[in-house]
């Protein structure tokens, strides 16, 4: 069963963790509001079922559960840095000592 959550943003302490919250912030979504939900499925397809994208959501979930503690995948994920707006100003050094990073903002 999924976990309710308002958010799921990170930082995550492990790869499993990462890999369940995009399903955990969809079903948080969903949950807050079915109608825009659906909303969302119509510029698709207005056949699209709300009762669909929650069943695909469970599945994802179990899937990932299983994917994320799977050794083969474990030994292959590394973290990465994702940030579309990275440059020298969003990152802050120790003043002490220059090669460690403290912190990147937005």
């Amino acid at each position: 069963m999924l976990r309710p959550v308002s958010q799921d943003v990170g930082p995550w302490v492990g790869f499993p963790e990462y890999a369940l919250s995009t399903v955990q912030r969809e079903c948080a979504r969903f949950a807050k509001s079915r109608a825009e939900v659906q909303r969302q499925l119509n510029n698709f397809d207005e056949s699209q079922s709300t009762y669909e994208f929650k069943s695909l959501l469970e599945k994802m979930n179990m899937i990932l559960l299983t994917l994320s503690h799977d050794q083969r995948v474990l030994d292959v994920s590394e973290p990465v840095i994702w940030h579309t707006d990275l440059h020298l100003g969003n990152i802050f050094v120790s003043p002490n000592e220059p090669g460690i990073i403290e912190g990147i903002i937005n």
